[in-house]
């Protein structure tokens, strides 16, 4: 993931008309890659977000944020869907190899957002939908990696939304500086 810092930060300044302190780069994760090293994830949250970088974050993957925009999705899931999404194992999706929160999506929403030609603008529709639910449902702490659902996605395009664009902070626990 440095290197697509570095390569965002050397866009930054390249880019005329990129104001420094106001535009900023959003870098998407899924935190299911860094389980195994929260340490980093903070690190790199902490070395960049000075730097006009803003970190959006999903666990385990951006896929559970786009289950959000359906209607009730989260309500009507399963514990033992939950607990899928929460270890997102490797699965069968029709011949394909993917990973659960993505075959779960497929099958709520019938559209696979990975394959070309679908239409995966029908997401944004629920867009203000997903951001209440991930307030209702889901924690934004990295501290909880490894046992809770994780999204900051929503908290992020809120202040996107109201102009807030002065400082984004994280919940980053006892991960925390």
């Amino acid at each position: 993931m440095s290197k697509m810092l570095e390569l965002a930060i050397c866009d930054i300044r390249s880019t005329k008309g990129f104001r420094k302190g106001y535009d900023k780069i959003i870098i998407f994760f899924d935190l299911d890659v860094y389980r195994e090293n929260v340490g980093l994830v903070r690190s790199l949250i902490h070395d960049y977000e000075k730097k006009d970088v803003v970190f959006v974050y999903t666990n385990p993957a951006i896929e559970l944020f786009l289950l959000l925009t359906l209607p009730n999705s989260f309500e009507t899931l399963t514990q033992e869907e939950k607990e899928g999404i929460l270890k997102n194992d490797w699965v069968d999706c029709g011949g394909e190899r993917v990973r659960f929160v993505h075959k779960l999506l497929i099958e709520k929403s019938q559209v696979n957002p990975k394959h070309k030609g679908y239409d995966v603008s029908a997401f944004s529709k629920g867009f203000h939908h997903a951001i209440n639910q991930e307030n209702l449902y889901l924690s934004t702490k990295l501290e909880d990696l490894e046992r809770k659902l994780i999204s900051n996605f929503g908290d992020v395009f809120s202040k996107i939304e109201a102009n807030d664009f002065e400082h984004f902070e994280y919940d980053l626990g006892k991960y925390g500086l």
